[in-house]
This record gives C-alpha cells, sequence and structure tokens, in this order.
C-alpha cells in the first residue's frame, strides 16, 4: 500500500466521522465556486484543507490543484456523507494534482486539499485550488429551475425567471444591474427565433440606476452589469430570461424589462361588443437560494417618464390587485404592504425613463416560495395608457 493511501484512510475516518455525525463541530475551510482559483498553505501544523462545493446528480468537475515553494499536492472528494469518492494520483513537489470527478447525487462536496503522505507526508508549500464545471449547457423544461447554470462558460447562480408574451413587433430592453457584489447574467431564449444564449455584455456607459435606499449609480466598465435587446415579437411569442450571478456571488440586483406598453382601447367595437383593457402577463419564480432571502423580491410595474399610465397589477385571473404600491385603496386595491420605491429605478442612456413614483405598482413574491407566479399588468382604467417597464428588485444571499 503507497504511503499516501494510509494518510487518506487516518483522514477519511476523521472526516467521515465528522461530516457524517453532523455533530456541527467540523468547519469547512471555505466555500469555493466554479472557475474561482483559491490559494493557500499546507504545513505540518495544517496538513489539509476542506472547500465545500454544491453539485447536482450527474454533473461532472475537474479539480486542479497546482503547488510551489516544494508541496507534493494530493486532493480527494467527500460525499455529502464522508465517503470518500475519487482521489487524485501521485504528483512530485510542485506538480498539478488533478481529479475528474462526477457527482452522483445533489448536495454539498468538500475537497480535500493535502499532500502526498497526508499526515504522514513531509512536504509544505503554497497552493492553488481550482473546480470547473464541464457539463454541456442543459437543455429544460421553461419551468425547470437550475440552482447554477453556465453562461459563455462561466458558472452563473440563478435568480429568477421570467416569460413574457410581447405585443407583436415589440422588442424589449431587457438590463440587469448589480451592486454589493452581485455580477449580472442574463440567459434567454426567443420563441420567434428559437435563438437561445446567455450573455455578459455589460449595458452601454450612461445608464443612470437608482436602487432604494441608495444614490444614483451610472453604468461604466466598472459597475457591474447585462444587457440584451430581444427580436420583435410576430404573434405574442414566448420570451424567456433567465436572470444569474456570475460565479455564485452574492449581492443585490435590479432586472429592468423596458419596451411594454399598455394600448389606448374603446369600450366596444362597431357592433358594441365590449372590448376588454389591454393587459400583458408575466410569469415569474424565484431561484432557490433568492427564495431564502427574507425580503423575498419585489415586482414593480412602473409608468415610462410622460406616459398616461395608471400601472395595475393583479395575480392571474384574480380581480384584486395592487394600484399604488404602498398605499392604501378602495375597492380591493389595497398593496400598502408592498414598499414603495418613489425615486427608483432606471433612465437609459437611449433615452428611455423609468423612475417609480406614487401610483406605480407593485406584488411581493414571498421568501420560501419557488413556485411560479403569473401576474397581470394592466391599467386600473381605460382612460390611462402608455409605456411602462418591469422593475425586479431583491438579493442573493451568501451560500450557506
Amino acid at each position: 500500500m503507497k504511503k499516501h493511501w494510509i494518510g487518506w484512510i487516518g483522514a477519511l475516518l476523521l472526516m467521515a466521522s465528522a461530516v457524517s455525525a453532523q455533530q456541527g463541530s467540523f468547519t469547512p475551510s471555505g466555500d469555493i465556486f466554479y472557475g474561482e482559483a483559491i490559494g493557500d498553505r499546507i504545513d505540518d501544523e495544517r496538513f489539509f484543507d476542506a472547500w465545500r462545493f454544491f453539485a447536482r446528480a450527474n454533473d461532472i468537475f475537474m479539480i486542479r490543484m497546482s503547488a510551489s515553494d516544494g508541496l507534493a499536492p494530493l486532493i480527494g472528494v467527500l460525499s455529502p456523507g464522508g465517503e470518500l469518492l475519487v482521489t487524485s494520483g501521485d504528483t512530485p513537489p510542485n506538480g498539478e494534482a488533478t481529479a475528474r470527478f462526477t457527482a452522483p447525487t445533489e448536495g454539498f462536496y468538500l475537497i480535500i486539499a493535502t499532500r502526498m503522505g497526508n499526515e504522514n507526508g513531509d512536504t509544505v508549500g503554497a497552493y492553488t485550488l481550482r473546480i470547473d464545471w464541464l457539463n454541456a449547457p442543459p437543455t429544460r423544461d421553461p419551468a425547470y429551475q437550475d440552482v447554477l447554470f453556465d453562461c459563455a462558460g462561466q458558472p452563473a447562480a440563478t435568480t429568477l425567471t421570467l416569460l413574457l408574451y410581447p405585443d407583436p413587433g415589440v422588442a424589449l430592453t431587457v438590463r440587469a444591474y448589480g451592486i454589493d457584489g452581485f455580477d449580472p447574467a442574463l440567459a434567454y431564449q426567443y420563441r420567434v427565433s428559437g435563438e437561445s444564449g446567455c450573455i455578459t455584455a455589460p449595458a452601454p456607459d450612461g445608464d443612470v440606476i437608482i436602487f432604494p435606499g441608495s444614490p444614483p449609480r451610472i453604468t461604466s466598465p466598472d459597475f457591474p452589469s447585462a444587457a440584451l435587446t430581444t427580436p420583435p415579437s410576430d404573434n405574442f411569442s414566448e420570451v424567456r430570461i433567465v436572470l444569474g450571478g456570475l460565479n455564485d456571488a452574492p449581492g443585490r440586483f435590479m432586472l429592468v424589462v423596458a419596451g411594454l406598453r399598455i394600448s389606448q382601447t374603446a369600450p366596444t367595437d362597431d357592433r358594441g361588443v365590449p372590448i376588454p383593457i389591454d393587459r400583458d402577463d408575466l410569469w415569474i419564480r424565484m431561484g432557490p437560494r433568492v427564495s431564502t432571502n427574507p425580503q423575498g423580491i419585489a415586482v414593480y410595474m412602473v409608468a415610462a417618464d410622460g406616459a398616461r399610465l395608471d400601472p395595475f397589477m393583479r395575480p392571474f385571473g384574480q380581480e384584486a390587485g395592487c394600484d399604488d404600491a404602498g398605499r392604501r385603496a378602495a375597492a380591493g386595491r389595497n398593496c400598502a404592504d408592498v414598499p414603495a420605491i418613489t425615486g427608483a429605478g432606471a433612465a437609459l442612456s437611449d433615452g428611455l425613463r423609468y423612475q417609480a413614483g406614487r401610483f406605480d405598482a407593485g406584488q411581493i413574491i414571498p421568501p420560501g416560495d419557488t413556485q411560479p407566479y403569473v401576474y397581470t399588468l394592466t391599467t386600473l382604467n381605460r382612460s390611462t395608457y402608455g409605456d411602462y417597464a418591469v422593475i425586479i428588485l431583491g438579493e442573493l444571499p451568501p451560500r450557506r
């Protein structure tokens, strides 16, 4: 039996006991995210580090541990129950240990970064650890949400999924902004063209963004953002958008979907048949991590600057809804529990401006709920109409 396997047996007994017993006394060295390089040292006092990551069943990973300063690196992977699943082979000092790994079940796994011989080893030095996600981008049912998805070769944590059905000829302007560490990515799928993909290209310089309770920010190369424009709809074709946070980094986000419009309608047609007020439908679902945020997410219908529109949001199939966020109103339009965001919003560099006022509507999707919500977005009465944007505010909490 080789020397490092003797070490793995001792370490495995220690780690499996701590993990399987779930006594709470074992604390990983930290979390590692896909595509991220972590550096640390191994010495005689601390001969291993344990780095945690999340995987779904059948996810495939490549793990690399590059050593320097004389360290002979060795890596292994422990299952959520503490079972040793895979190890790297023999590696010389200052070499690179590698292990390809397929997760058998969903859960949190541990990468053990150590040295040849483990506790019986005699090399010390520095190392850099990296894990890469190798799965091809999957084709999913639109109602299914991944915890993580691939965006142009980078991992992104799902924060929310939207389905919209724009009027014929309408092209949507979509902007995502991040603060406090959140770095947006936008995955998309267009029914009208069959096109799908994911983009991290930033918003044009000059957008002015105001998060509630925060000073204005202007987009620049240093401001995390992502932007896309959808192709014109043909006949209310579905647009699917998934907002993600690159590299699983936590923080606050704002998603702006502009270019929507409530059109003016006559009460009846020329035969006297009543014409329904124009409306749009919005399907929205929180991502798994975002649903753990105590505030949930807030969804607003914000009239464009200069529009003669009094926004009104209600759950699909219901008459009661929200007229003015943060205010009490008659006729079942009580939405005092929806925080008003007066003054917040976005002024886009192309001239579109959506700054929330006291007559804009909103809804809260409560925490703990990852089921789809469907809202009807319309006008309080047919005497008002015009352009508007959907503005969604939320936070991706740190991984626990």
